[in-house]
C-alpha cells in the first residue's frame, strides 16, 4: 500500500517540469497589445465594411440637409469613386511604403491571390467616410474636377499614411504607432478626427472671403431636417454598432460588450446634455442630443471593446460635456456652425475617445502594461500634425491654381 504513493513521486518532477513549460508557452503565446490591429475573421471584417457603407447613407441623410444647391448628389459619387481610386493608388504604392521591401512578384501573388482584398474594401469605406466629413467645407466655387482631385488626394495619401502609421499596410507590417502600443480600435482617430483637422484646415485656408460659401443654410422645413436627423441618427447608431462589433482581432472581445458599450455611450452623452440643460435652464433640443449622440459614438469607438460599461457610460458622459459647453468657445473664433460641429463630434470627441482608452480593463493590456496615456496622446498629435498639414497644403494649392489659371465654379447635377 505504502509503494503507490512512492512510484508516483517519481513522476512529480516530470509533472512539474511539464507544467512550468506550459506556464513558459502560455506567457510567450499571450497576445500582446500589438495584435488589436491584425483581424483574423475576414468574413466578420468584410460585414464591417457593408456596415460603414451604411453609414454613409446616414451621413448622407444628415448632410443632404444643409447643401446650397442640388450637386449633394454628384458630391456623393465622387467621393465614393474617390475613396476606391484613392485606396487603389495606395494599394500600388504600399510596397514602398513597408520598411521591410517585398520582392515585386511575391508582393503582387500575397495581394491578388491572399485574403488583402478584404482589408482593401474595408480601408476604401472607411477613406469614403473621411471624404464625406470632408465635403461639407468645399466652397462651391471650385469646379467638380478640382474637387475631384482634393478628395483623390485625401483618399490616397492623407488617409493612407495615417492608416499606415495607425494600423501598417495591406500586408503584414506594423504601423509606426502601432508598435509603442497605440490603440485606436475602430477608428476614432485615424477616420474622425483625420476629417475634422482636414476641415479646419480648409476652413483656415478658405480664408474670411470665402464663409459665406462655407456657411450653409437648411434647405428642408424644420420638421423634416429633425426628421432627416432623427433618421441619419439611427442609421449611423446601427451601422456604428455593427461596424464596431465586426472588427474583432487577434486580442480575445466580446460582440456583446461591444453592442453594450455602444449603446450605454449613447444614453450617458444624452443624459449628460439633458441635465446639463435643465442645470443651466437652457433648451436641450432633439438636434441638440441627437449630436451629443453622435459625439458619444465617435467617443467610444477607439475603445469599444476594450472598456467596461460603466467606462463606457462616463466616456459618454463626458462627449456629451463636450457637445453642450464648446459650440460657444468655438463660435467666438469660426463663424461657421456646421464647421464647429465637425471639430467638436468628431474631432474632439474624437481626441477624448481616444485618450480615453486608457481605462481599458482588458486582461491583454492589464498585463502587458504597454497602455500609456502619453502614448495615445503622441498618437493624436501625430495625427493632427500630418492631417492638418497636409490638408493646408493641399488647400493652399488649390487656391493658387484657382487664382492662377481659372475660377470655374462647381456645377450643379443638371449643368453636368
Amino acid at each position: 500500500m505504502d509503494r503507490a504513493p512512492m512510484g508516483l513521486s517519481r513522476y512529480f518532477p516530470i509533472i512539474g517540469l511539464a507544467i512550468f513549460s506550459c506556464s513558459i508557452h502560455a506567457a510567450t503565446t499571450f497576445p500582446l497589445i500589438q495584435d488589436i490591429y491584425f483581424a483574423p475573421h475576414y468574413l466578420l471584417l468584410i460585414l464591417g465594411g457593408l456596415f460603414v457603407l451604411l453609414m454613409q447613407s446616414g451621413l448622407a441623410v444628415v448632410e443632404g440637409g444643409y447643401d446650397p444647391d442640388t450637386r449633394v448628389g454628384l458630391v456623393y459619387a465622387i467621393n465614393f469613386l474617390a475613396a476606391f481610386l484613392g485606396c487603389l493608388i495606395y494599394l500600388l504604392v504600399s510596397n514602398w511604403l513597408m520598411p521591410n521591401k517585398l520582392e515585386f512578384e511575391l508582393y503582387w501573388k500575397l495581394l491578388i491571390f491572399d485574403w488583402h482584398w478584404n482589408l482593401f474594401f474595408f480601408y476604401m469605406l472607411m477613406a469614403t467616410t473621411v471624404n464625406m466629413v470632408v465635403s461639407r467645407i468645399m466652397p462651391k466655387s471650385i469646379s467638380i474636377l478640382q474637387y475631384w482631385w482634393v478628395a483623390l488626394t485625401i483618399s490616397s495619401i492623407i488617409f493612407a499614411i495615417n492608416s499606415q502609421l495607425i494600423l501598417g499596410g495591406f500586408m503584414e507590417n506594423e504601423g509606426l504607432l502601432q508598435r509603442i502600443g497605440f490603440i485606436d480600435f475602430a477608428g476614432a482617430t485615424i477616420v474622425h478626427s483625420t476629417a475634422a483637422w482636414i476641415v479646419l484646415a480648409g476652413y483656415w485656408v478658405f480664408g474670411k472671403d470665402q464663409q459665406d460659401q462655407i456657411q450653409r443654410r437648411d434647405l428642408a422645413s424644420d420638421d423634416g431636417r429633425l426628421l432627416a436627423m432623427a433618421l441619419g441618427a439611427f442609421i449611423l447608431w446601427l451601422a456604428w454598432s455593427g461596424l464596431n462589433a465586426s472588427y474583432i482581432s487577434v486580442i480575445p472581445v466580446n460582440i456583446q460588450d461591444i453592442v453594450v458599450n455602444t449603446m450605454t455611450t449613447i444614453i450617458g452623452a444624452m443624459m449628460s446634455i439633458k441635465i446639463l440643460a435643465l442645470i443651466f435652464s437652457q433648451s436641450a433640443s432633439f438636434e441638440r442630443m441627437i449630436k451629443a449622440a453622435l459625439g458619444g459614438l465617435v467617443a467610444i469607438t477607439a475603445s469599444c471593446g476594450l472598456v467596461s460599461a460603466l467606462s463606457a457610460m462616463f466616456i459618454g458622459i463626458v462627449a456629451g460635456i463636450l457637445v453642450f459647453y464648446l459650440p460657444d468657445l468655438f463660435a467666438k473664433k469660426i463663424a461657421a456652425k456646421n464647421i464647429v460641429d465637425v471639430l467638436i463630434v468628431h474631432g474632439i470627441c474624437g481626441v477624448w475617445g481616444t485618450l480615453a482608452v486608457v481605462f481599458s480593463n482588458h486582461p491583454v493590456i492589464l498585463v502587458s502594461g504597454d497602455m500609456s496615456i502619453w502614448v495615445q496622446l503622441l498618437g493624436v498629435i501625430v495625427n493632427f500634425i500630418w492631417s492638418f498639414s497636409a490638408a493646408w497644403l493641399l488647400f493652399s494649392i488649390l487656391i493658387w491654381y484657382r487664382k492662377k489659371f481659372n475660377k470655374t465654379k462647381l456645377k450643379t447635377i443638371e449643368e453636368v
